[in-house]
């Protein structure tokens, strides 16, 4: 399955490679980057970011409007939102918008609540056509042992010292959600 994640976190990115490593997988880190993947190939699966930094084309030219307006509060936008409509529009079929952010402290985080039908993930899945829509601030956190490349318990966390591991979004759980959400039948 070809999948293209989207996030400016390059521990996110780097676990995505990791977790997904049974997939063709390309990673973006930012908006932009992610519309020239969309541009050049067509996945089976977009996975992004909620927040991600303001570099967008406009008008053909990559533009940084963190960096062209640096007084204003462009640090981290929700473009992830943005980015999965444009991918639905070009078609694919299957998208998850996924944020580690705090829902006590950003708004857009805390907005993704009311896309809460449980905490299982696949049965907050939204279908709408033939397409499946993951909107989620939860149930993903993971780790990944920096020694051995692979995902780690908190247990195991605590055992082999943080040091030696990072924090993830677990991108194969949200890759397991979409799929069983796309293949149940609304209730």
């Amino acid at each position: 399955m070809k999948i293209l994640v989207v996030d400016d976190n390059e521990n996110h990115r780097k676990a995505a490679q990791v977790l997904l490593r049974n997939h063709e997988v390309t990673v973006a880190g930012t908006y932009a980057e992610g519309e020239r993947c969309l541009e050049s190939e067509t996945p089976d699966v977009v996975l992004t970011d909620l927040l991600v930094p303001p570099v967008v084309m406009h008008n053909g030219t990559e533009r940084d409007f963190g960096e062209k307006f640096p007084d204003e509060k462009f640090s981290e936008m929700p473009l992830g939102t943005i980015f999965a409509f444009l991918a639905l529009k070009k078609g694919i079929k299957m998208v998850a918008v996924v944020t580690d952010a705090n829902h006590h402290k950003h708004p857009a985080s805390a907005a993704l609540d009311s896309f809460r039908a449980s905490r299982e993930l696949e049965r907050c899945v939204l279908r709408i056509g033939d397409a499946a829509i993951l909107l989620t601030n939860f149930g993903f956190d993971g780790w990944i042992n920096s020694k051995t490349g692979e995902p780690s318990t908190w247990g195991e966390v605590k055992d082999i010292g943080e040091g030696n591991c990072f924090p993830c979004k677990r991108w194969d759980f949200v890759l397991a959600a979409l799929l069983q959400g796309k293949s149940t039948e609304k209730e």
